[in-house]
């Protein structure tokens, strides 16, 4: 199998990278242990899928439309769309999958022949169809990344509170430095093993995050 050896500046940025991380989230786990809570309700977390904008020329045989659902998985919310309109869900193509503890939106394609089905769906509180409109068929990937709405609660301090200083100087951290995110859940990565890059980071050992790294890298 062909090896693919990160250069050593990439190694070494890599390195300062997770650095910076594995610093700056000592800030977090303080407050953590506070009692912040973090998605205490669904609509503590939203997330916005960032369609894909290509100026293609579509051939009208798919139409999207976006899907909002509330506190339910995406394939939970268009079991329900495939129950109630009758369109199987082997019919549904979407670019991605979104956390079910949250309140999400996402584009979903499916064949233009369906149309007439899926405006049969009702909308309710869990689950909403809107923004109908001609496209192409979506595939894993197909879009340009999700943006991210996140609320905390119960801090133990004001925004008055001279405590509040050390969460303002934590997001200008990762305004800056960025989130390395490899210890997600949903974040498998190659092979199934960035758990294992997570582990280490957790852990503060940074080194041994990069050694994984690399040796999933050479793979």
């Amino acid at each position: 199998m062909k090896r693919a050896f990160l250069r050593a500046e990439e190694v070494s940025e890599i390195c300062c990278g997770l650095e910076r991380f594995v610093n700056s989230a000592h800030a977090p786990r303080q407050f953590l242990s506070e009692g912040v809570r973090f998605k205490k309700y669904p609509w503590d977390f939203k997330v916005f899928e960032i369609p894909r904008c290509e100026g293609a020329t579509f051939s009208g045989e798919w139409i999207h439309f976006t899907l909002w659902k509330k506190d339910l998985t995406t394939r939970d919310a268009l079991a329900d769309v495939s129950r109630k309109t009758g369109i199987s869900m082997k019919e549904w193509c979407v670019a991605g999958w979104k956390d079910r503890k949250a309140i999400t939106s996402q584009r979903v394609s499916v064949r233009a022949e369906l149309e007439e089905k899926l405006k049969s769906y009702e909308n309710g509180n869990s689950i909403r169809l809107s923004d109908l409109s001609v496209g192409e068929q979506l595939k894993a990937g197909h879009h340009d990344g999700n943006r991210f709405q996140i609320t905390l609660r119960d801090f133990p301090f004001t925004l008055s509170s001279p405590d509040f200083d050390a969460v303002e100087a934590l997001l200008d951290s990762i305004k800056n430095n960025g989130v390395f995110n490899y210890a997600g859940l949903q974040r498998f990565g190659a092979f199934g093993q960035a758990f294992r890059i997570g582990r280490h980071l957790i852990a503060e050992r940074a080194d041994l995050a990069v050694t994984v790294a690399m040796i999933l890298t050479e793979r």
